[in-house]
């Protein structure tokens, strides 16, 4: 008798600790369901699209100071901009999950998992193949390398494009109006520089950038490869994957592995793949 109710008992708290995560889950899927279809409309967005809220970079005094504004502004807006891919792909490995035990999604997960490998350019059937092309694509951005990228094409956020378009990543459009014209813009050239409401637009959608366009797959190859060997992503290890970032080539990925050399925005541990190389090739 004592043995079948300890066995009813056990039964009980497995099921409930069953139901327990199930319905975590649950609430994941919901809540990023929530986050994904309302990124624009979030608090930080609506505050900081408030123009007194930004700093005015070029009355901050040249140097120190005005990189350590500069660092203080948007490392927060980087850090939340990450976790909302963080989010995203928490959401992946809860479908991965459920892939395991069902091939069939909710109508609603299904939805997601649609759009989602739509906004990243997955374009397999199967939903296995999605989800794993999505977590080799949904995933954050180091803040060092946002932030040395961000440092040269802002010009340390006093650009014409950073001030007047909230461009902080020297994006291109190519739709007439879609942005500002480059001053020194070559002749037959049709680009200009992508305007942003906000600065944390911009912030979005450079990551998106380094994680859906082609060019850069090499970056992605080597944060997948450290995922699986469980080791620490830096934003130095990355910088060789950004030739195709600028014109400037080699002297593009030597200028970012200074800037996150000299302003430390690297653990000390982590900054040796920041040593300038003994040649810079273009």
């Amino acid at each position: 008798m004592k043995y079948k109710l300890l066995t009813l008992i056990m039964a009980c708290i497995i099921i409930s600790a069953c139901n327990t995560r199930s319905q975590l889950n649950e609430d994941l899927l919901s809540s990023d369901i929530s986050l994904s279809n309302n990124q624009s409309s979030n608090t930080e967005d609506t505050a900081i699209a408030s123009t007194n809220l930004i700093p005015d970079f070029t009355n901050i005094p040249k140097g120190e100071p005005r990189k350590k504004a500069f660092i203080r502004y948007l490392s927060p807006l980087i850090a939340n901009e990450n976790e909302k891919v963080r989010i995203q792909r928490r959401r992946l490995h809860v479908i991965e999950g459920r892939l395991n035990e069902s091939p069939i999604l909710s109508p609603t997960t299904q939805h997601w998992l649609d759009n989602t490998a739509r906004s990243y350019g997955v374009r397999v059937q199967r939903n296995r193949q999605k989800v794993k092309q999505l977590l080799n694509k949904v995933d954050t951005i180091p803040q060092s390398l946002a932030l040395a990228q961000a440092s040269i094409e802002s010009a340390w956020g006093t650009s014409r494009f950073a001030r007047q378009a909230n461009s902080y990543f020297g994006q291109w459009c190519f739709t007439k109006g879609c942005g500002l014209v480059p001053l020194l813009r070559s002749k037959g050239m049709t680009h200009e520089v992508r305007l942003y409401r906000t600065p944390s637009e911009s912030v979005r959608s450079y990551i998106s950038n380094l994680n859906r366009h082609p060019a850069y797959s090499e970056l992605r190859e080597i944060r997948r490869q450290d995922r699986i060997g469980k080791r620490y992503t830096s934003g130095c290890a990355l910088t060789a994957s950004l030739r195709n970032y600028s014109q400037e080539g080699g002297n593009y990925v030597e200028s970012l592995k200074s800037i996150i050399r000299v302003n430390k925005l690297e653990p000390s541990q982590h900054i040796g793949s920041c040593k300038k190389s003994q040649l810079a090739s273009t």
